[in-house]
């Protein structure tokens, strides 16, 4: 799992492993957009991962894959949708079918159920019913001006414009707790029923954040709201007038909550064992905190000085004293697996601490791990380093993607991005092809889609994706001109162009190819071609590299091409010298690419 970066830059949504704040990962099975927009399906074939007839003979090129746990949907160039997996679980939805053949923008899911965004802010749900699958209760609020869905394990929270939220899914008990013995079974709410705090949530929300079972809003000038099972932060009574105002973000373990303060204080409640309590680091958390990261059980908070903080489960990274002194000073940024941490130093070190088996002891690659790492991904109990080299490194449990030998001939170099399902990891290569490690069944044996995956692959489905919120209007007080002709550029090329924010970065998509950008006074001449495929996640280290300095002015503009790769990134500098991602603007070329621009920053 690819996890938040220091500084905030891009903020990729992931609430814990295993799944992001909109979409669940899936569990056995993987699926790759070629830049054909063919799809590729392999591993456990009742998750999806089978060359099933839906998606053989598409009827437009794939742009995207959304995932939960046991099934995929594609989102086609026409704006239709295509699923495939297992039939209760999303996997069928051929109930809704009339509804996905056009206009669909962006696709959700809970555990075992998707939701549909429209262009006209309408959504469509299909799947395990009592989990998200049957809106019909409210059916009559999903009608249109709908920005954004975020997920429990089995509820659905809808924000809409204006800030109203409006939920479904299991409003009540778990449906496994007595085969399971009940542990799971609170009798409380699931996060489906959030009648207690409707007046609350009626408007000004701005962002939503989960556990497993309860929600979090955020609204403006930083009141949270909270409901669902009261015993896994669905009930914040206790830190009520410390929530009140002044929340920045929130961060989330399966089964408490973690409140980012604008002051850099820290406010947790839940389950205590499990990160609600964090009063044995008081004193490290006030006044002091950055950003906050999470594995199943635990949390860690990386301060302003570099240092990190843990709390929560103490065998499953809660606990970080063994590696006190490495964590004393700088470090970028925290990866999980479930229950294990690894920090990324700004030296491109890496530091493991949690449940041994589960990647939190790297000892067998301590001196690959020592220099030159990238960003780290991660399976439930698994760590794979990318380093600046290109190259993979990993560790934990081996039938998890621990052990990459059977392949490390092939990861030795041109790695350019990782993906996963629970169990395996699966390399993208700078030639297109792909390789693949972990558990046999689940994803990490591609023999029999060998030959598809040996070049011209774009990209592998992700949960962790960039935030999406769609907006109402193209207007922007920062952007004076995005796109016109080169020879008149007082006329404007617009078809049905999307306009969005990635955690308030200025985005547009699909609109007509173009030959020239100009944004504010400066413009640059461009060829900019229409790929299929979506575009690649840009690397957080990869920005820093390209507009961290100085050199970066206010009022320039730059772009930056993800080489070999179907995006473009166009940046304004609105502020002051160097990239501040809180002031400047984004402008992101999804599924386009610029392969001539002057200044162009190719990373």
């Amino acid at each position: 799992m690819s996890n938040q970066i220091k500084g905030s830059y891009l903020d990729l949504g992931a609430a814990e492993p295993g799944r992001s704040r909109h979409e669940w990962e899936n569990q056995g099975a993987f699926a790759a957009i070629k830049r054909n927009g063919s799809v590729v399906a392999w591993g456990r074939a009742q998750d999806g991962g089978s060359l099933v007839p839906e998606i053989r003979n598409l009827a437009s090129p794939a742009v995207d894959i959304f995932t939960n746990r046991h099934g995929f949907a594609a989102l086609l160039d026409n704006g239709s949708v295509v699923t495939w997996g297992q039939d209760s679980k999303g996997g069928d939805s051929s109930a809704v079918r009339s509804s996905l053949q056009d206009g669909v923008i962006r696709i959700f899911s809970t555990r075992r159920a998707f939701a549909a965004l429209k262009d006209g802010g309408s959504v469509v749900t299909w799947g395990k019913p009592d989990e998200g699958g049957d809106s019909r209760l409210v059916a009559s609020q999903l009608q249109s001006g709908v920005r954004n869905i975020y997920t429990t394990s089995t509820s659905m929270a809808a924000l809409k414009r204006g800030g109203q939220v409006v939920t479904w899914g299991l409003s009540t008990v778990d449906p496994r707790s007595e085969e399971l013995g009940g542990p799971i079974d609170t009798g409380e709410p699931r996060g489906g029923d959030s009648s207690k705090v409707a007046d609350l949530i009626s408007s000004g929300v701005t962002e939503i954040y989960s556990t497993r079972y309860a929600f979090a809003a955020l609204k403006r000038r930083g009141k949270l709201v909270t409901w669902g099972d009261s015993l896994r932060g669905g009930d914040s009574s206790d830190v009520e007038s410390k929530l009140a105002r002044g929340v920045q973000s929130v961060a989330s373990t399966g089964y408490a909550f973690a409140a980012l303060k604008r002051s850099g204080s820290v406010v947790t409640w839940g389950l205590k064992k499990l990160g609600g309590d964090s009063s044995s680091v008081t004193d490290q958390l006030s006044g002091k905190v950055e950003q906050i990261f999470s594995a199943r059980y635990a949390f860690a908070a990386l301060r302003k000085d570099g240092s990190v903080v843990t709390w929560g489960d103490a065998k499953r990274g809660g606990d970080s004293s063994r590696v006190r002194d490495d964590l004393r000073s700088g470090v970028a940024t925290v990866f999980s697996t479930r229950y294990a941490f690894a920090a990324l130093k700004e030296d491109g070190s890496v530091v493991t601490w949690g449940k041994s088996s589960s990647g939190g002891n790297s000892s067998a690659v301590k001196d690959e791990l020592s220099d030159g790492v990238e960003s780290l991904y991660s399976t439930r109990n698994a760590f794979a380093a990318l380093k600046e080299d290109g190259s993979v490194v990993s560790w934990g449990q081996s039938d998890y993607g621990g052990d990459s030998r059977r392949v490390r001939r092939l990861l030795r170099d041109d790695v350019v991005d990782v993906y996963t399902t629970g169990y395996a990891f699966a390399a993208l290569k700078a030639d297109g092809s792909v390789v693949t490690w972990g558990s046999k069944e689940r994803g990490g044996d591609s023999r029999d889609v060998a030959q598809s995956l040996r070049e011209n692959v774009a990209t592998i489905s992700n949960p962790y994706r960039l935030e999406f919120s769609q907006r109402s209007s193209l207007a922007s007080p920062r952007i004076d001109q995005l796109t016109g002709h080169r020879d008149r550029p007082d006329i404007f090329m617009w078809k049905n162009p999307l306009w969005s924010t990635i955690d308030n970065l200025d985005v547009v998509t699909n609109f007509e190819s173009i030959d020239r950008i100009s944004v504010g006074d400066q413009s640059f001449d461009a060829n900019i071609e229409r790929y299929s495929g979506r575009a690649k996640r840009l690397n957080a280290n990869q920005i820093d590299r390209a507009l961290g300095g100085s050199d970066f002015l206010p009022g320039q503009v730059a772009a930056i091409r993800v080489d070999d790769y179907t995006s473009s990134f166009v940046v304004v500098n609105n502020n002051i010298p160097g990239f501040q991602a809180s002031e400047d603007t984004i402008i992101a070329l999804s599924g386009y690419r610029i392969d001539a621009m002057n200044p162009v920053v190719v990373v």
